[in-house]
């Protein structure tokens, strides 16, 4: 597992935040998917200070939490190619910042207390995210790292004191992704990447942060060794009663099935 949460995680990023609008000059020009704008970070959650016009705006982290890989029908070793399912839980955090009165007047908060204008805001951007990963799922890099969907869940934040409700949402999706396929020995640049990281990173535009984090892996997978795929590795053992007698033949096992070697 592991690169194919990276690719569904670049993949999100790209379909809620364009690097097309993000390179406009014009800010009448930009069109956003959501109404946090270009507010959205890669497994962060971090406010800006109150004086940065963006403190006032959503801000949507995009995470993968756990992940596993369940046994696909007689599979001997989940392991193996096609013999698992890999899953993992894709979760999308909305905050929507408020200002609340203060001795020293309005002071802008990161996470407080909801209200009805806050719930709105909140359902508003989480069906804006919907309709932008259900449109990049068609035509974008997301159709790379992803194959189904099987779960929503929308959690609400609360404070764990007052146990009041906060101005926050977490959406958890149970997904289905591509497990990860290795090149050829040799290949270098983004082709070094496995799929789905290669076919998503190919599909992000130049000198966006995602392609450019994908050229990063790759830099790093340059300088290790390539492994052969697992069904290519074959065990022999050779016995040997004692010292004296002479040691059995290694078994042949290049003419069978080497699941379950």
């Amino acid at each position: 597992m592991s690169l194919n949460r990276t690719a569904l995680r670049l993949a999100v990023i790209e379909a809620l935040r364009p690097f097309g609008e993000v390179m406009k000059t014009n800010a009448a020009e930009k069109h956003w998917p959501t109404a946090a704008q270009d507010n959205i970070a890669d497994s962060l959650i971090e406010p800006w200070p109150a004086t940065d016009p963006r403190a006032r705006l959503p801000f949507i982290g995009v995470f993968t939490d756990e992940a596993h890989i369940h046994n696909h029908g007689a599979a001997q070793d989940v392991t193996f190619p096609d013999q698992g399912l890999h899953r993992c839980i894709l979760a999308i955090e909305i905050i929507v910042p408020q200002t609340s009165s203060g001795p020293a007047g309005p002071v802008l908060q990161f996470v407080a207390e909801t209200n009805a204008a806050a719930e709105m805001f909140i359902e508003t951007i989480e069906g804006q995210i919907f309709q932008a990963l259900s449109a990049a799922r068609l035509d974008g890099a997301l159709r790379h790292a992803l194959i189904t969907v099987d779960k929503v869940e929308s959690q609400t934040w609360r404070d764990p004191d007052s146990n009041l409700k906060m101005s926050a949402r977490r959406i958890e999706m149970e997904c289905r992704i591509p497990e990860l396929v290795w090149p050829e020995p040799g290949a270098i640049g983004l082709a070094r990447l496995p799929r789905p990281l290669r076919d998503v990173a190919n599909d992000l535009p130049v000198n966006s942060p995602g392609r450019l984090m994908a050229a990063g892996v790759a830099t790093i997978l340059d300088g290790l060794p390539q492994p052969p795929p697992l069904e290519d590795i074959r065990t022999t053992i050779v016995l040997s009663r004692d010292g004296e007698s002479p040691a059995s033949e290694g078994i042949d096992f290049t003419a069978s099935n080497s699941f379950g070697d």
